[in-house]
């Protein structure tokens, strides 16, 4: 069997330091993932996500029925040296806040907007579909006198043995082993690039970096686990679960003592035919232990990928085929649809992208959106534009100085101002009955990334916050409401922006001041907010 591609792997490369930006890397990874995390190097989505219903939903009264006092509260102060941007509005009040028209980066709040405009858009019924097209008249014996085409549709949680399934159908249903043609993968749901500009360059081999691509199969993701070879040889990696990605590891194993002296860093060079060349060093923590340290990393070139994992189905369940390729235009004239298998329905895909953060389900749901309001391929370009024009005409928000250029939050370009999401969230709870977002959102100390803030885990807040963080590098917002102390839904935004978690920057413990710092001023202004007074906010001198 041949496999031929329409596009020429770049021969780009691009080093991503795994661990010398580790401060930032576990911010956003702790945004990223719960119970899938495996370390700084980032995340493995690889299994069909099958969302828990949360046991004990907030039921909310009914916006206007409570009055707050409006009495002023505790002043909340700013974390040391950060800019910050708040934004609430109590029952009956207007909207208010502090900095609330500072455009400031939203990071993964701006997935509530991807939650809005695909739960109005495509509804939450709305299934992606991966569909098999062939022409059954075509068929003569155990051989198929034409091509097979493989429609995807940037289905976020198609996983491969889901895939499988459907390839199996070939030979199961119609007894086909040979295809006198080729198989084509259609790849024309998305256009333009997979990686949004303003991502940072060395989180691109990550897996919380995945690209959004018209393939996507096991989250565009694959691990691989470094092996203790001996202290001072280079790490031997396992070697890839999946065809089409190669590993090299030249990484030298130290102990933590060893690698601290040495100032040694582990660094990946990806290439884009998928290919992860490892340098630096790893440590264990034991000089008499053997170590061992898996590892996630994001595709770099989805369609070779995909074409390649294709092919390898295909040769396991015995059909050959003359080719195996992707076009973004292939010819349907002689071929019929044939089945399919369908993703969870958009609900469900919300549910999981809010509850851990899944950029790669944000970014595929912008485009979705996109794509099927002008019915053909759609960009981040033509995505973001869309995004921003329903905001503008159905909630009504003041478009003025807003910067989305993704769907995730990820890139350092996005702007937003407190007071342009909380009109977004204001719209969001008066229209919850239909969209069904609020429960959706992480739950304080119970669900996603809420389950271990530190900042309302207790007390009145402890199950009373719905809300979406965002972490990225020097950035931890939270944006999303808090029933109050008569059940009634509180919108709120608080982004921090210009925070610095680095560890060595010779304070001692510097981390923790900050992160008690950012939780102290959530927590202030969330009580505040829980018994009906108006936050008052400080800088910090």
């Amino acid at each position: 069997m041949k496999l031929t591609s329409a596009r020429t792997a770049l021969p780009l490369l691009l080093a991503a330091f795994l661990s010398g930006n580790a401060d930032a890397r576990a911010q956003a990874a702790q945004d990223q993932a719960t119970q899938s995390f495996t370390g700084e190097t980032g995340v493995l989505l690889n299994k069909r996500p099958e969302p828990k219903r949360v046991a004990k939903e907030i039921e909310f009264t009914a916006p206007g029925k409570f009055r707050a006092s409006g009495a002023a509260g505790n002043t909340a102060a700013v974390p040391e040296g950060a800019t910050a941007g708040v934004a609430w509005q109590l029952p009956g009040y207007p909207a208010d806040g502090y900095n609330l028209d500072t455009f400031l980066s939203p990071a993964s709040t701006q997935k509530v907007i991807t939650a809005l405009v695909a739960a109005s858009v495509l509804g939450n019924d709305y299934r992606y579909k991966t569909e098999l097209w062939l022409d059954e008249r075509r068929i003569s014996g155990s051989t198929l006198e034409g091509d097979i085409i493989i429609r995807f549709s940037g289905a976020p949680d198609l996983t491969i043995d889901t895939y499988r399934q459907l390839l199996r159908s070939i030979k199961s249903r119609w007894g086909i082993s040979r295809v006198q043609g080729s198989v084509v993968l259609d790849t024309s749901a998305f256009s333009g690039y997979e990686r949004a500009s303003g991502w940072i360059w060395d989180d691109l081999p990550i897996c919380f970096t995945a690209p959004s691509s018209s393939i996507v199969l096991n989250h565009n993701c694959f691990n691989t686990v470094l092996a203790d070879n001996g202290s001072g040889i280079a790490a031997v990696p396992e070697k890839a679960q999946l065809p089409g990605v190669r590993v090299e590891s030249h990484a030298l194993v130290l102990t933590s003592k060893e690698k601290d002296q040495e100032n040694c860093l582990l660094e990946v060079i990806p290439s884009f035919d998928n290919k992860y060349v490892m340098y630096g060093c790893v440590a264990k923590n034991s000089a008499d232990k053997a170590g061992e340290w898996p590892m996630s990393f994001a595709v770099l070139d989805p369609e070779k990928y995909g074409t390649e994992i294709t092919a390898s189905i295909l040769q396991s369940l015995g059909i050959s085929s003359e080719a195996v390729y992707y076009s973004t235009h292939p010819s349907y004239e002689k071929t019929a649809f044939a089945g399919a298998v369908e993703s969870l329905p958009v609900s469900a895909l919300i549910r999981h992208m809010l509850l851990v953060s899944d950029n790669l389900y944000a970014d595929i749901l912008a485009k979705t959106v996109a794509r099927v309001n002008k019915n053909g391929p759609a960009s981040y370009y033509n995505s973001t534009s869309f995004i921003k024009n329903f905001l503008r005409k159905k909630v009504g928000v003041e478009l003025t100085g807003m910067r989305l250029m993704d769907g995730n939050g990820l890139s350092t370009y996005n702007l937003i101002t407190p007071r342009q999401m909380l009109k977004i969230l204001t719209y969001i709870r008066d229209h919850d009955s239909e969209l069904h977002i609020v429960n959706s959102l992480p739950r304080s100390a119970y669900t996603g990334t809420l389950r271990g803030r530190g900042s309302v885990v207790q007390g009145v807040l402890k199950g009373n916050v719905h809300a979406k963080t965002g972490t990225i590098a020097n950035v931890s917002n939270l944006a999303g409401f808090v029933a109050d102390q008569n059940g009634e839904l509180v919108p709120f935004v608080i982004y921090n922006n210009g925070l610095t978690f680095a560890k060595n920057n010779g304070s001692d413990g510097w981390r923790g001041k900050i992160m008690k710092q950012r939780n102290d001023f959530e927590k202030s202004i969330l009580e505040d907010l829980y018994y009906g007074r108006r936050p008052s906010v400080s800088q910090r001198h």
